[in-house]
């Protein structure tokens, strides 16, 4: 079992605790530390994995059996909860069978926004017929649940989509996205003193910000903008999940963020938080100290950042599997022919668990050119403590480093621009 400690769901192993527990007669009882406030949770089976329950609600007091036979029951004297929010997932797996949904376009979005929002209230309905079996605070906390992830779920499909269109203002989706918003205005989101630590709402406040802030105005996102949005429009404990939401999912650390985080920092009372801030500021942020990495090779040998010193380094960390990564290949190929003979070095990083796998997909060269310098996490997969040091949370992502070992940050996805902002910094730093 996973718990998320603090509400927010991400790879940051600081903000999540693993318990294992072994069943006995296809029957287990687990304990999980109270907070006082609802925390979300995996529970995975190692030899039941259909059965496996993501980002599920616990709340203090909750005493909860789990049958794991030919059909998960879910028993116990404070049960209601985790058998409510199954009951509702059942919904939302019932509704997107009888309700397949396009890709998202200008012609298709007012379908799939209304489905979205009818789901949601087919839920919230749901949710209310059980109002008296659940305690206030979980009912609520539902309820933002349920309307967070439909909302969201609107956002990060723009924000997602979007990408395509270098220049905002010949994305066909805008107008669609402003005659809908005139034609069905902005839904309720439920709100409360526990909203905060509820990781659903934190992401559509951030998605919502990319979508009203920066696509509608045809103006690029960064960092450090919303940052500073962040620290104006909210306060307490909902400014902190955001601001560390933000920081601990970036995949870009622009020039001027050094000097913002320290504000952040003083605003922030969880002393994880500032700590994991602080952490990637260290880090990642444009000139910090690389991190010098460690990871295997194909013959088994660690390779190491240091190993390649005086050199600039482009490291990519991809997976198989991953459409993103594959369309990015043949614009790094591109990129590595144009610095042939310079003193530039491509690595590559897989996450691939199966050595077997990772090695044909070098050679496939879908991925990567078989001929640069390709490592892999050595079985770990995304728990490599490399990995984990430089805080990749998402893929692929591309660092820069300087022949002193210094970060370089890098705004743009070579997809979008063709490579010229990459190919620009390497070819500053020689």
């Amino acid at each position: 079992m996973k718990i998320y400690k603090y509400g927010i769901i991400n790879q940051e192993p600081s903000f999540q605790e693993n318990l294992t527990v072994t069943a006995q007669n296809h029957q287990f009882k687990f304990v999980v530390p109270g907070k006082s406030y609802p925390q979300y949770i995996n529970l995975t089976f190692k030899e039941h994995s259909a059965n496996n329950l993501y980002y599920y609600v616990i709340a203090g007091g909750d005493d909860i059996e789990l049958d794991f036979g030919n059909e998960l029951v879910i028993e116990g004297k404070k049960s209601a909860n985790f058998n409510i929010q199954r009951l509702i997932r059942q919904i939302e797996e019932h509704y997107n069978r009888t309700h397949k949904q396009p890709n998202l376009t200008a012609f298709t979005l007012e379908k799939i926004f209304n489905d979205l929002d009818s789901l949601a209230d087919v839920q919230q309905k749901f949710l209310s017929s059980k109002r008296n079996e659940i305690s206030g605070e979980m009912f609520q906390f539902l309820r933002t649940n349920i309307e967070a992830t439909a909302q969201w779920t609107k956002y990060y499909d723009l924000t997602w989509t979007s990408p395509v269109y270098r220049d905002s203002s010949i994305n066909p989706l805008i107008g669609s996205v402003k005659e809908y918003q005139q034609k069905h205005g902005n839904r309720i989101m439920p709100f409360d003193s526990v909203a905060c630590y509820n990781s659903f709402f934190t992401q559509y406040l951030i998605e919502k910000y990319k979508v009203d802030s920066c696509l509608l105005k045809n103006k690029p996102f960064d960092v450090v903008s919303c940052l500073d949005f962040l620290m104006r429009n909210y306060k307490g404990m909902l400014r902190e999940q955001l601001i560390t939401t933000l920081i601990t999912t970036a995949k870009s650390f622009p020039a001027g963020l050094n000097q913002k985080i320290n504000k952040a920092l003083s605003v922030t009372t969880n002393t994880n938080y500032s700590r994991v801030l602080l952490e990637i500021s260290k880090t990642r942020f444009e000139g910090a100290n690389a991190v010098d990495f460690s990871f295997q090779n194909p013959s088994g040998r660690l390779v190491k950042a240091s190993d390649f010193k005086g050199q600039v380094l482009i490291v990519d960390f991809w997976y198989t599997g991953c459409g993103n990564c594959r369309e990015l290949a043949p614009f790094m190929k591109k990129i590595e022919q144009d610095f042939t003979g310079k003193p530039v070095r491509f690595i590559s990083v897989s996450i691939d668990k199966n050595k077997e796998q990772w090695l044909n997909s070098v050679k496939g060269g879908q991925y990567v050119s078989p001929e640069i310098v390709n490592l892999y996490t050595a079985g770990k997969g995304d728990k490599d403590k490399s990995l984990l040091q430089l805080r990749i949370n998402s893929y692929p992502t591309l660092l820069l480093i300087t022949k002193s070992g210094s970060m370089v940050n890098l705004t743009t996805d070579p997809r979008l621009d063709n490579g010229h902002e990459l190919s620009m910094l390497i070819q500053k730093q020689l």
